[in-house]
């Protein structure tokens, strides 16, 4: 992505635009460096000069940013002023899916299972997002989190533990250990002592 943006802004003359969907890219940059002033004001840039798509999407972005700092009632405000329906496969994932996010951040648990279970569902039925382990991930993390805190234990940990399978896929160690402990803790919550060992072995590994 950095090198794609890098490539077009050497082709551009200073003060010239970029193509909208780079914007929402160059944002994601800015949002990683937590450099969230520069961040929103690149997401206005493409909401301003971008095709419909483009300009959902970073919305859609811009909701998640406000998730990120914790200003869940702007997110839901953006969230709101969209409608679901209207969007392509591929935003209305990322919709539900933000959805999710925000609804878990503000403990909304049921609006929570709600958009996740929906996002669970578009995934699933998208040829592109079953070849993305990270995404499939993060679901079922979201998932299992908000199951668990309600109180069902086992649909909260059978989404952890796909979870924890996609996480190995990915080959992301740090976010794997992560699931493990989360499953762990809420395996000692619900008496599960020995799945409770199981985990926190596994993590640690």
């Amino acid at each position: 992505c950095f090198d794609l943006l890098q490539g077009e802004l050497s082709r551009r003359r200073r003060g010239a635009l970029l193509p909208a969907d780079l914007y929402v890219a160059l944002a994601r940059i800015y949002a990683d460096l937590e450099l969230w002033d520069r961040a929103g004001a690149t997401l206005q840039i493409a909401i301003t000069i971008g095709a419909p798509a483009v300009r959902w999407e970073a919305q859609l972005t811009n909701a998640e940013f406000r998730c990120f700092q914790g200003d869940y009632v702007q997110a839901q405000h953006i969230l709101q002023s969209l409608s679901p329906d209207a969007l392509p496969p591929r935003l209305q994932l990322m919709y539900h899916y933000t959805s999710g996010r925000v609804f878990v951040r503000a403990g909304a648990l049921d609006a929570a299972i709600g958009a996740l279970e929906h996002a669970h569902a578009t995934a699933l039925a998208s040829e592109e997002a079953t070849r993305d382990p990270v995404l499939l991930a993060t679901i079922y993390d979201l998932l299992g989190w908000a199951y668990a805190v309600k109180g069902s234990w086992a649909e909260g940990a059978e989404h952890l533990r796909r979870a924890d399978a996609f996480w190995e896929i990915s080959g992301n160690t740090a976010r794997r250990a992560l699931t493990l402990n989360n499953l762990g803790m809420f395996a000692i919550n619900a008496g599960r002592y020995h799945d409770a060992e199981s985990a926190f072995t596994t993590g640690l590994a």
